[in-house]
């Protein structure tokens, strides 16, 4: 039978569980946080910037599941000794989780977050968000050193020429579109890099 050669297969990976070469041909798994929307990544990125809020605790384990990279970027910028012994081992392990399913930055990493990044930082921006002086300026320098990448810039050029925001109120609509579009175009440009266009 061709199925008892992978039955005895596994029943040998499950006896060595703790023998790493056992997965080393198994399907990879995704390790994308899931979706959330803009608003809620935005409130849980500000909840933990306040460790006295009772909303911290629930905000730190969210993003244990929902934080990119640049939740590792901002959760590092925290000051520990403002927190307590108990947060700052849930902070830890909040960064461990994020750094274990964040892939290392290349091209071919960053094209299915570009359009994501690029709004997030437009959304910070156009609505003066209290985190679009440090997303702004990241997401720019996240994308920066790999927009001469071929995929990069196609997708680059797609953004620019073609992005909707899915925004339901047709003037933000409007102003994250043209913001998205914008920040592509200077990403494209001879010297890639984003800043917030403070009011």
């Amino acid at each position: 039978m061709r199925l008892a050669p992978l039955l005895l297969a596994l029943a040998a990976c499950t006896e060595a569980a703790s023998a790493p070469e056992c997965l080393a041909d198994a399907p990879a798994t995704t390790s994308a946080a899931p979706d959330i929307s803009t608003l809620e990544y935005f409130r849980l990125h500000n909840a933990v910037t306040r460790p006295a809020s009772p909303d911290w605790t629930d905000a730190i384990d969210s993003l244990s599941i929902t934080g990119d990279a640049f939740t590792l970027v901002h959760l590092k910028s925290i000051d520990r000794a403002k927190l307590s012994p108990e947060q700052q081992t849930q902070l830890d392990g909040t960064l461990a989780a994020i750094a274990a399913r964040t892939p290392e930055p290349t091209a071919a990493a960053l094209v299915p977050e570009l359009e994501t990044r690029l709004e997030h930082a437009a959304w910070a921006d156009r609505r003066c968000d209290p985190l679009e002086g440090t997303i702004v300026p990241w997401v720019g320098e996240s994308i920066a050193p790999f927009a001469a990448a071929p995929e990069v810039r196609a997708e680059l050029e797609r953004l620019r020429d073609g992005y909707e925001s899915p925004e339901t109120d047709a003037h933000m609509q409007k102003l994250i579109t043209e913001r998205v579009r914008f920040y592509a175009t200077n990403l494209l440009g001879p010297t890639p890099g984003l800043q917030a266009a403070y009011r």
